[in-house]
């Protein structure tokens, strides 16, 4: 990105020259890692605007800025009309500062993931734009300044030149003076070369480099241009491609899941119906024992000796009856077996639209808009599930999470489940709240939803009862009471299933 010292160098020279004189106007945040800092003088206005993110991690600048609204919070008010005497840069290191009327430092230390901005007063009080880095209490400009004397015994020196200049520039095998040469060039240039890899981040250098996009003498534009490219280049196709893998990833869950049925379905049909050994038992009566026992009889479904077991105590009328029971059984699993198949080629099908019309899509607003209608987020690498408020089991191939404590429960329910999903809790007594996923407007399989209401009872108080009733209602129909205990809902419809705890 820009975090390189002699970019940083330019800018805030370039700073200098233009708010000295300057008074802080406004202060404020209204995004997470943001802050935005309005320079005013006479009719005269500058806007800076820094994205602290760690993803991100960029400076803009504008002569205008539309304040939102809603979700606008001020900070620094002490900053408020305070005159700028002058911008700074911190010697040999990616920081620089405003330092104002009075002596107050602004101080803005752009060292990548731990980036921040540190207001410092003569009173030593210190207020940090990112209080989690709890270190940067103790920042200074003279404890992040270095000194570098370029002469022959400074071996020190041309270690820490190295480093500065970064691998942007320099290679291992440059001597000492090819080291300097190359720092000179750098602190002479003039000239900002906006450059993008392929499915790299896009950066700024000081020298000519391949696959530049734009260039500019002006180091405040050059901000501006770094920033277009990561968010309307880089960003927006990262974001596109993880949608997509993870489209892709529901296509493959969905594929596997309809091989699996149709495995089962496939042994299901093949296997011996129940039926048929009911009607060869109630056809020869008369040859069976009447308390259980074997017995060889004639089949004359394939014109073939079948022998027949029946249970000690149990007579042929009853056995014959419990196949009747597990024929009816399983010709309801072949049937919900098919159903289950067709829904999910429905699935592919509606992922697969889903994923042509995100092949469309070239701005962030289509897709946001995109992302709402369809209910689908990027992955990111970091959000695994150590760090989410949810464990997840795939069930039929449904997405089923389970909440890992009180307030993970709010979290799932009220954050991460969707309106029509279906929520589960074990009815009257603690426990994790359940959710499933549902993909389209198909209703969820009544094998998928006892399931996870087995679940949603081995996670709760009644997970060693022989029986728990279970809630099982749309996410839609459950809210929380301000006030409320954390994981404690009301549930304002609901239908109650009786099952089995069981933890898979």
């Amino acid at each position: 990105m820009l975090h390189n010292f002699f970019f940083i160098r330019k800018l805030s020279l370039a700073l200098n020259e233009r708010l000295s004189g300057w008074k802080i106007g406004e202060c404020f945040s209204q995004n997470k890692n943001e802050l935005v800092i309005g320079f005013f003088q006479d009719q005269k206005q500058l806007y800076l605007r820094a994205n602290l993110d760690p993803n991100t991690n960029l400076i803009t600048f504008s002569e205008d800025f539309q304040r939102a609204k809603k979700n606008s919070v001020d900070l620094y008010p002490s900053l408020l009309d305070r005159v700028i005497d002058r911008v700074v840069q911190v010697p040999f290191d990616r920081s620089f500062y405003l330092e104002l009327e009075g002596g107050d430092q602004l101080i803005f230390k752009l060292h990548g993931r731990r980036s921040n901005i540190i207001h410092r007063a003569v009173t030593d009080t210190v207020d940090l734009f990112r209080n989690k880095l709890a270190t940067d209490l103790q920042v200074t400009p003279q404890t992040l300044a270095r000194t570098v004397k370029l002469d022959a015994t400074d071996a020190q020196g041309y270690t820490i030149l190295r480093q500065v200049i970064s691998k942007q520039y320099l290679d291992e095998d440059r001597t000492d003076h090819e080291v300097k040469a190359l720092a000179d060039r750098l602190m002479a240039a003039d000239q900002f070369y906006i450059y993008q890899k392929p499915s790299r981040a896009p950066g700024v250098s000081l020298l000519p480099v391949d696959h530049t996009i734009a260039e500019t003498k002006d180091p405040l534009e050059a901000c501006n241009l770094l920033f277009r490219a990561f968010m309307q280049g880089y960003l927006f196709q990262s974001e596109k491609e993880s949608i997509d893998k993870e489209l892709e990833k529901q296509q493959q869950r969905a594929q596997h899941y309809i091989e699996r049925n149709e495995r089962e379905l496939q042994s299901l049909r093949t296997k011996r119906s129940y039926e048929e050994v009911a009607n060869i038992i109630m056809a020869n009566l008369h040859q069976l024992p009447p308390n259980g026992g074997e017995t060889e009889l004639h089949d004359f479904y394939s014109d073939k000796p079948i022998k027949i077991k029946i249970r000690q105590g149990v007579t042929p009328q009853k056995h014959a009856e419990n196949l009747y029971r597990k024929a009816k059984n399983q010709k309801i699993q072949l049937q919900k077996l098919q159903e289950n198949i067709d829904l999910k080629l429905e699935q592919m099908a509606s992922i697969e639209a889903i994923q042509a019309e995100l092949r469309d899509i070239d701005d962030f607003k289509a897709l946001r808009s995109f992302q709402k209608r369809h209910h689908v987020e990027k992955k990111s690498g970091q959000e695994d599930e150590a760090n989410l408020p949810y464990k997840e089991r795939i069930i039929q191939g449904y997405q089923v999470l389970i909440g890992k404590n009180a307030k993970a429960n709010d979290e799932l329910t009220l954050r991460h489940a969707k309106k029509d999903d279906l929520w589960l809790h074990a009815r009257d007594v603690p426990g994790s709240h359940v959710v499933i996923r549902k993909p389209g407007k198909s209703n969820i399989p009544d094998l998928v939803i006892e399931k996870a209401a087995e679940l949603a009872a081995y996670y709760s108080k009644r997970k060693s009862d022989s029986l728990c009733p279970v809630i099982v209602t749309p996410r839609k129909y459950v809210r929380k009471r301000k006030g409320a205990a954390a994981g404690e809902v009301i549930v304002d419809r609901e239908e109650v299933v009786m099952v089995r705890p069981a933890s898979g």
